[in-house]
């Protein structure tokens, strides 16, 4: 079809109407794509799709078609065998799986010989999204049940922290000491539990410095004897972080080793 055909049919406002119906982002720039066809075949076959979808919505039924981003670059970015995705990158897929998990069982319920054609090829991988559910939550938190290893590293970090927690509290609660606290509480600098201390006071509690208040006025101390179990904490945050790359780099390989299925399913759902 030439250039001036398309423009007096209008064919960009026809696009445009169209796109308005996508549900996903990637299916709207899909039909943006899209180009007049001329092959009797593909056309036949494009009017049979359109038909059936119609009588679905006419009786209805939902495609079970969720929004999801354009996941392309993502999915480039699975290919390298050492690649592990952010956890909200991981989460990303939740849509996208469930549309295709949808779509396989509207494709088995129904008996429409062009969608079922169409349906029948995405394989939809169910375990993957209940894996991804399961080690992340909303807000990008990789959870204690990610793994074995993961859940007794932050439980032994829980009982060190209730540790460290227990003897600052009682210090701030000595009386002896109470003159040179700044302030009755605990807090956190660099990675380390302190308590607040007045400057003239350093040497009354010994220990480690590891901030100063912008006035100049306060000293943010380690005491010395929480420093052996503040450092068995910091070791295990460390043990913590390997832990949590390699669940991450563990659920990217799990979408890897399926990758080819999953860029097909992609294709059909958009």
């Amino acid at each position: 079809m030439d250039k001036h055909t398309i423009e007096v049919l209008e064919y960009d406002k026809v696009l445009r109407m169209a796109s308005s119906f996508a549900v996903t982002a990637p299916g709207r720039r899909e039909v943006f794509q899209k180009h007049p066809v001329s092959d009797y075949v593909e056309i036949s076959k494009n009017i049979d799709l359109i038909s059936e979808c119609r009588r679905l919505l006419s009786e209805g039924l939902s495609s079970g078609v969720e929004h999801f981003e354009d996941l392309s670059s993502l999915l480039k970015r699975i290919v390298p065998s050492d690649s592990g995705l952010e956890p909200m990158e991981l989460r990303a897929f939740l849509p996208f799986l469930s549309s295709a998990i949808n779509l396989r069982e509207l494709n088995e319920s129904i008996s429409l010989p062009a969608l079922n054609g169409l349906l029948g090829q995405i394989r939809a991988h169910p375990g993957i999204k209940k894996t991804i559910l399961g080690a992340i939550d909303r807000e990008g938190h990789i959870l204690d049940q990610a793994s074995p290893e993961l859940k007794e590293i932050r439980g032994k970090m829980k009982s060190l922290y209730r540790k460290i927690k227990s003897r600052l509290e009682d210090l701030l609660k000595t009386k002896a000491l109470s003159p040179h606290i700044r302030d009755f509480f605990l807090t956190e600098r660099n990675g380390r539990w302190v308590i607040p201390v007045k400057r003239d006071s350093k040497g009354h509690i010994p220990g480690v410095v590891h901030d100063i208040s912008n006035t100049g006025e306060t000293l943010f101390v380690e005491p010395y004897e929480i420093q052996q179990v503040g450092n068995e904490l910091e070791s295990y945050r460390a043990e913590e972080k390997v832990e949590e790359l390699r669940i991450l780099r563990s659920l990217t390989g799990m979408l890897r080793s399926s990758l080819d299925e999953i860029q097909r399913d992609y294709e059909t759902v958009i």
